[in-house]
């Protein structure tokens, strides 16, 4: 256990946490915090929203989701950057993940295969890539 014990002393805290802390102190002491270091809100869940999530449950829109993201959202996102940006993209180019870190995986592995183009919208979340 010992070993163990010391391998796990080298461990840093991660930074985001350590800047999570700072925003909480931060914002203990009065000063006006945005804190983006979780990529979390700072706000309760709305009640529209609650509801909504209830909704999807009873409705078994409970288990993963495939990979790229579900056809009906990117054809509604390919509807989208069409309609207000002149992007003409195909479903099979979106992908739509929940976390970004799956999305970078993606694009790492389309990259490593050779793809063509790619672009990256982190506002939105939007990883469009073109294969």
């Amino acid at each position: 256990m010992t070993a163990l014990s010391s391998l796990l002393s080298r461990f840093n805290e991660p930074e985001t946490l350590k800047m999570a802390k700072l925003g909480r102190e931060l914002r203990a002491s009065g000063v006006d915090v945005i804190d983006l270091s979780l990529g979390e809100p700072d706000f309760d869940t709305p009640t529209h929203i609650k509801d909504a999530a209830i909704v999807a449950i009873q409705e078994n829109w409970s288990h993963y989701t495939p990979v790229p993201g579900y056809l009906e959202l990117r054809e509604a996102v390919c509807a989208k950057l069409f309609r207000d940006n002149g992007l003409n993209y195909k479903p099979t180019q979106i992908v739509v993940q929940q976390e970004l870190n799956k999305a970078w995986q993606i694009l790492f592995l389309r990259w490593w295969m050779r793809a063509k183009k790619w672009s990256f919208q982190p506002l939105i979340g939007l990883l469009i890539v073109n294969w």
